[in-house]
């Protein structure tokens, strides 16, 4: 009886007992994300970004950095969704708590990175109309 009783667990919820499995990158983790990533280039208008802009994702926290000595550093807390098509990351500014709704791709070894800054809204594209998108490459892991 006890073997009739785990098989209905396994085959009402595999979901939750597979989630590592069905969902490789968790709703918090962002694990795809760690690392330090360069700056290589921005698709649409927005502001320029500094040539020398890195961005360090740990667990749970994202470093800006600026300029060639990093005097400007920028700290935020993160959590992503990659479940979400397109992925989903928010942050929240760790001085200011303003959270701000964004999405990423990682393709072919590079960051697509595009922030609702300017519409206070999560982008829907990475085609640069709305909002403009950050490419990076990984620098560390």
């Amino acid at each position: 009886m006890c073997r009739w009783a785990l098989l209905a667990v396994l085959i009402l919820s595999p979901a939750a007992l597979w989630a590592d499995e069905v969902d490789p990158e968790p709703v918090s983790g962002g694990k795809g994300l760690l690392g330090t990533w360069e700056f290589v280039r921005a698709i649409g208008q927005g502001p320029a970004a500094p040539d020398e802009m890195k961005i360090t994702f740990e667990k749970g926290k994202l470093t800006v950095s600026l300029g060639p000595k990093e005097v400007r550093a920028k700290v935020h807390t993160f959590d992503v969704d990659a479940r979400k098509k397109p992925a989903h990351i928010n942050l929240i500014d760790s001085t200011s708590n303003r959270r701000v709704e964004g999405i990423y791709k990682v393709e072919k070894g590079e960051l697509f990175l595009c922030i609702g800054e300017r519409s206070g809204k999560r982008p829907a594209a990475f085609d640069g109309k709305d909002e403009p998108v950050f490419v990076f490459k990984v620098s560390k892991k």
